[in-house]
């Protein structure tokens, strides 16, 4: 039997709680005001849950702290496609 490994990265998750901190502000507390579960945003910027969902989820968080949005996890794995910018 196969055995599936993923490999999460918590990066951008550290990122956004160091801009948190910055403002004396918790992850916790800009989810609630964003409408979004804790976990959920925690596992989309982790990579955990991908997916359209995510995307919006990931953007909406990186949008509220001031950080650029980056590469899915899918995306990045995928590279680049012909014609799509850097």
């Amino acid at each position: 039997m196969a055995v599936l490994r993923i490999e999460l990265d918590d990066g951008l998750y550290r990122q956004v709680r160091a801009a948190l901190a910055l403002r004396d502000d918790t992850f916790r507390q800009l989810c609630m005001r964003l409408g979004v579960h804790a976990t959920n945003g925690r596992k989309a910027l982790i990579g955990a849950w991908t997916g359209p969902g995510a995307s919006v989820v990931r953007r909406k968080i990186l949008k509220a702290v001031g950080l650029r949005d980056v590469q899915s996890p899918e995306q990045a794995k995928r590279g680049r496609r012909n014609g799509e910018a850097a």
